[in-house]
């Protein structure tokens, strides 16, 4: 299963990042959901389609958690902005919420639960 999303794609709905980011961040956040996912030999368009906008917004979370890595806040002529610091553990946990989100409780979902 491929599923391509170009910067035109993610600019026309999730704009959040530069180009040169994007494309600096989008082979580890296709990565990153598609390992979440069973692996399916079709896919309906709405499938494509969600997978595509979960890319996205892994992609714009993994840019939070990487340019606020070690920050608390910033000031700067009076502008000044506040983060909330994460642990490693804390910054994977928001990304499996958001490919959660979108596709918990689907097939295309891979259960990380083994029952006994």
């Amino acid at each position: 299963m491929i599923i391509n999303v170009d910067y035109q794609y993610y600019n026309d709905h999730f704009p959040k990042v530069s180009e040169d980011r994007f494309n600096a961040l989008i082979y580890r956040c296709k990565r990153t959901v598609m390992n979440q996912l069973g692996v399916q030999i079709s896919l309906t368009r709405h499938e494509q389609r969600s997978i595509k906008d979960c890319i996205c917004e892994v992609l714009n979370q993994m840019d939070i958690n990487e340019s606020t890595k070690g920050l608390t806040s910033i000031s700067n002529n009076g502008y000044s902005k506040s983060f909330q610091t994460m642990d490693s553990k804390q910054q994977q946990q928001s990304i499996d919420d958001i490919i959660q989100s979108y596709f918990g409780g689907t097939r295309l979902f891979k259960s990380r639960f083994i029952a006994y």
